[in-house]
């Protein structure tokens, strides 16, 4: 069954656009983008994992280095999944939904599909804030095999749980310049504005090494690896 799943996923997905469509809104200044790639070796091309749909900032800001950056359209995929299990329930009475190892390998095959060894950063901006807890899971156990001690990462997420926050594409204009435009949910999304406790325990190996307020109630967080010498 799987194998099925996973070959429907894959004849499904398409590459990843650019996703500028929307009108810009104003740029965020951050605090520790720069943190993020500060630590990671510099002795071969960096390997940048991008959770959204490409975006003309981030691209533009990293031609300036040696560096492949692979953008995931996590969104996307997760819509994906969920169709995916409609089909499944549709044609077995007693499926429910996909087992936590099935979601693993779901996200496994995406970053294999898209080429991911080795991840040095990876930008997931407000993107978890839209996962389920097993889906949130199950994206981690994927990446922990291609992390490292000294891999990074970049997360924003919700200041007061209780508020909600503004759907937006995020890119790195500058180190410390976050550039944001208007973006358009899929249908049916629901946000899940993890607390820094529960974004602490999910995001493993992961850690949050520091916090920063941006502003519109939302907070930017510096992961770095556990390992971290």
């Amino acid at each position: 069954m799987f194998e099925r799943v996973a070959d429907w996923l894959s004849a499904t997905r398409a590459e990843p656009p650019l996703a500028d469509a929307k009108p810009p809104l104003a740029d965020i200044n951050s605090a520790l983008m720069a943190g993020v790639f500060s630590c990671v070796p510099a002795q071969r091309p960096l390997q940048v994992l991008d959770l959204a749909a490409g975006n003309a900032a981030t691209v533009a800001f990293l031609n300036h280095f040696n560096c492949r950056v692979t953008f995931v359209s996590l969104l996307e995929e997760l819509v994906a999944i969920d169709e995916a299990e409609s089909q499944q329930r549709e044609c077995e009475a007693d499926f429910v939904s996909f087992s936590p190892q099935q979601l693993i390998e779901l996200y496994a095959a995406l970053l294999d599909r898209l080429g991911v060894v080795t991840v040095d950063v990876c930008l997931c901006w407000d993107l978890l804030n839209y996962l389920p807890a097993e889906h949130f899971r199950a994206l981690l156990e994927a990446l922990q095999p291609r992390l490292h001690p000294f891999s990074c990462g970049h997360v924003i997420g919700a200041y007061n749980p209780r508020s909600a926050i503004s759907a937006a594409s995020y890119g790195i204009k500058e180190l410390g310049l976050i550039a944001q435009r208007s973006l358009e949910l899929p249908a049916n999304l629901r946000l899940y504005p993890y607390k820094q406790g529960e974004l602490e325990h999910l995001l493993k190996p992961l850690q949050i090494d520091r916090s920063r307020l941006l502003g519109e109630g939302r907070v930017e967080y510096l992961l770095y690896h556990c390992d971290k010498p």
